[in-house]
């Protein structure tokens, strides 16, 4: 027998997080994505559009790949730098939250460390190159180290598309961090473009800061008020890798494709 609901009782909020690495990325997919999940759960469906919490203030940035983010420490760190203050800044309460979706570019990070090159900076935006064949740079030994906490931090995520991730409060202590609530489990998922978002919605994985955003408009305006078309573009383009979850992110890991141009947010339609 179905349980009434009392009438004094409030309908649970249905939140979805979806987490991105920078505006550019929330420009072109916030739209389409927004109407995905009012589309799986309902109209009154909470979309929530997480970044990366800067110790600046500013928000943005591969949390995968930032410097002193180990796997032991990462779930820590993306609860108090982007669930937790995503969910405070619209004064909600974790219980509410029924997935978490989570975007990130692969940016080579798991091919060969010998295909990472010198190469001389031409300017001070260039610091390096993703080709087909590798990735060229003026600092190798960074671009390796990135690379290898990278998909440390990658392969640590996903375990919990089967655990699933426990989104937890933590404090402040003259000891540390310390965790204040209990956790609560909801669905994760990990979904990536390669080599780069630009590389795989207009076919550059170079491109200079003003027209990532400008692109990111661009594709955002055009995919963004209609939602069949986004899923054809995902679902149809030749990058997409048909595969189930766990064989996407085995393929992606493999000789150089996580430098090539792929996607498996296919996956999430």
């Amino acid at each position: 027998m179905a349980r009434v609901r009392k009438t004094n009782e409030r309908p649970k909020k249905k939140v979805v997080i979806i987490i991105l690495e920078g505006q550019s990325d929330e420009n072109a997919l916030s739209v389409a994505l927004n109407e995905l999940f009012e589309e799986k759960y309902g109209e009154d469906t909470i979309v929530l559009f997480a970044k990366h919490v800067n110790d600046d203030g500013s928000k943005g940035g591969d949390i995968t790949s930032k410097r002193g983010v180990v796997p032991e420490k990462i779930e820590m760190v993306l609860n108090c730098t982007t669930i937790m203050p995503c969910i405070a800044e619209n004064s909600l309460m974790p219980k509410y939250v029924t997935e978490i979706v989570h975007i990130i570019d692969t940016d080579g990070a798991f091919i060969p460390d010998e295909v990472v090159t010198y190469r001389e900076c031409e300017d001070e935006i260039h610091h390096h190159l993703y080709m087909e064949s590798g990735i060229q740079t003026d600092n190798v030994a960074n671009i390796i180290d990135r690379n290898h906490r990278k998909r440390q931090n990658i392969l640590k995520l996903l375990d919990y598309h089967h655990a699933g991730f426990p989104i937890v409060n933590y404090v402040d202590t003259e000891h540390g961090k310390k965790q204040t609530t209990k956790p609560i489990v909801v669905p994760y998922s990990l979904y990536y473009f390669s080599c780069n978002l630009d590389h795989f919605t207009v076919d550059d994985p170079n491109l200079e800061s003003y027209l990532k955003i400008l692109r990111a408009d661009e594709f955002g305006r055009e995919f963004g008020n209609d939602l069949e078309s986004f899923k054809r573009f995902i679902c149809q383009d030749s990058g997409r890798v048909d595969m189930d979850y766990g064989g996407s992110w085995t393929y992606i890991q493999e000789g150089l494709n996580s430098l090539h141009r792929h996607t498996n947010l296919n996956l999430l339609f």
